[in-house]
């Protein structure tokens, strides 16, 4: 760990800094700035770390003067440092003007390719971390601003014009596509599973759909791995027996002779079906303390029933969830209760830096109260979402939630 301290032996605050990290025997480097002050880039970095240059202020600082040029800089000038500082958001207000003045000013002192540079690099380091954590929304947008800019004549025609210029013209080989729409099944990538022979005449090595074939081809139109000829050599005997000379030298299937569709073919594909095997091979879950298992989430892509029409993706995660992992993981494996309670809550809690997950002070009072003794169907007509579309709906589930408390008030109270 490479550790720097930049301050003045007088100060209070940098002895008690170099305090706490000797009692902890980790070497620092101090930098006195009375015998020699920060570089730029040294600044730069510091400014980024702490998010800008007002979490490096005193208020109270003697040097009045440099504090009041400092603090009077203009809105879009202090836009202008941050993005000199290599912060890439900036809490509070939803001033997109302010933004770009402060964004010309970057140019006007950077030259036009350097200002575009570190916009996108901001750019993409946020969408990195946002997709890394699965959080979308922007707490700081304005609806009202927002709501004027969607309902604006001149945004919606430009949004035409996008729309417009991004279609795409397909040849409608075999007359795939109809008046009606697009014919048939959704093309769904089921892989073939290799089933190995058995050491003492349990049959021959095979491949096989990875679910049961007849109801996958009820529902989709399969598109499948493709099994050459086999490659492998069958095994002639094990040390200490003798070898069997009448057995076929023949070659068997091997994994590797099962090859998976073309790039193309699987862009087709609206939907697929993974197999993904057990690491321990004794259990359909694993509980070791080993980091195998990190948290358990859920995907909830709620849709209406016109948008699901028109091919829209995703369905209710939310709702059933508890009762799911509760039902299958609890019930059925024997998995703790505090295990799954952890999975669920305190962990994802943890890896985003939530006060959540666990009922301490300190922490938000938030909880739900569940049902785990008395069964219940899932009933999709009654769920609370936009989206109806759960293929739990029928199933018999235990674990039902019976009131949610967020922020100490109940938010959900069933009837």
């Amino acid at each position: 760990m490479n550790v720097q301290i930049f301050g003045t032996k007088k100060s209070f605050d940098t002895k008690k800094a170099q305090r706490y990290f000797k009692e902890r025997r980790i070497k620092v480097q101090f930098i006195d700035l009375k015998e020699k002050e920060m570089s730029k880039g040294e600044l730069t970095s510091v400014m980024q770390a702490v998010g800008g240059i007002d979490k490096l202020l005193n208020p109270k600082a003697k040097d009045e003067e440099t504090l009041a040029l400092i603090q009077h800089l203009t809105p879009s000038q202090r836009f202008d440092k941050l993005l000199e500082a290599t912060v890439d958001q900036v809490g509070g207000d939803w001033a997109p003007e302010i933004g770009m003045e402060g964004y010309k000013l970057y140019e006007k002192d950077h030259g036009e390719d350097e200002a575009l540079a570190r916009v996108r690099d901001s750019a993409r380091r946020i969408f990195t971390v946002m997709n890394q954590v699965q959080l979308f929304d922007n707490p700081y947008s304005d609806r009202e601003y927002a709501k004027e800019v969607l309902s604006d004549q001149a945004a919606f025609d430009f949004g035409q014009e996008c729309s417009n210029k991004s279609i795409v013209m397909l040849k409608n080989k075999d007359g795939v596509i109809s008046k009606d729409g697009i014919k048939g099944k959704p093309k769904c990538y089921i892989p073939q599973k290799f089933v190995s022979g058995g050491m003492f005449g349990g049959g021959t090595a095979h491949f096989e759909l990875a679910v049961d074939e007849d109801v996958a081809n009820e529902l989709f139109d399969v598109v499948t791995d493709t099994v050459g000829e086999p490659t492998g050599k069958a095994m002639g005997g094990f040390p200490g027996m003798p070898v069997d000379e009448n057995a076929s030298s023949d070659p068997v299937y091997q994994a590797s002779d099962a090859k998976m569709p073309s790039d193309e073919e699987l862009a087709q594909c609206k939907y697929a079906i993974l197999v993904v095997d057990c690491p321990t091979g004794e259990s359909s879950l694993t509980t070791n303390e080993d980091g195998t298992v990190t948290c358990i989430g859920t995907d909830h892509a709620p849709h209406t029933a016109e948008e699901k029409e028109k091919g829209a993706a995703g369905m209710v995660g939310l709702e059933t969830a508890f009762g799911v992992c509760y039902t299958k993981l609890c019930k059925e494996e024997g998995l703790p209760l505090e295990l799954l309670v952890h999975l669920m809550s305190t962990r994802p809690a943890e890896i985003l830096g939530l006060a959540k997950g666990q009922l301490e002070p300190g922490f938000d009072a938030d909880f739900v109260l569940v049902d785990l003794d008395t069964p219940y169907t899932v009933e999709k007509e009654k769920l609370h979402s936009k989206s109806h579309n759960t293929p739990f709906d029928g199933v018999e589930l235990y674990g039902k939630v019976c009131a949610t408390i967020k922020g100490g008030k109940i938010t959900y109270q069933a009837q």
